[in-house]
């Protein structure tokens, strides 16, 4: 989340080529998370399966592996929503 700083400071700035930069390096330094988190999510459903397999051994571990990944998409998400509703709460003050 530290690499969002710049991007985000940038989107503040009222210079729109500032702004477009800062969306811009902001969706760049996501796709690295993105993409760590499917395949976290797709290793913690195989490990899951693989599980089964031998008698529950690692099943846990697979268990956080898939919770974490889908908690890693869901919670970007909600701070954004929660975020966005907040700027609009103080632009109507």
């Amino acid at each position: 989340m530290l690499f969002w700083i710049i991007p985000i400071t940038l989107t503040l700035f009222p210079s729109y080529e500032l702004q477009t930069v800062g969306v811009i390096l902001a969706w760049l330094g996501a796709l690295p998370a993105l993409i760590l988190t499917a395949l976290t999510i797709v290793f913690g459903a195989i490990g899951l399966s693989r599980s089964r397999q031998v008698n529950g051994v690692g099943r846990g571990n697979a268990l956080l592996g898939l919770v974490g990944g889908i908690s890693l998409f869901a919670v970007p998400g909600l701070l954004a929503l929660i975020s966005v509703a907040v700027m609009i709460t103080i632009a109507n003050i």
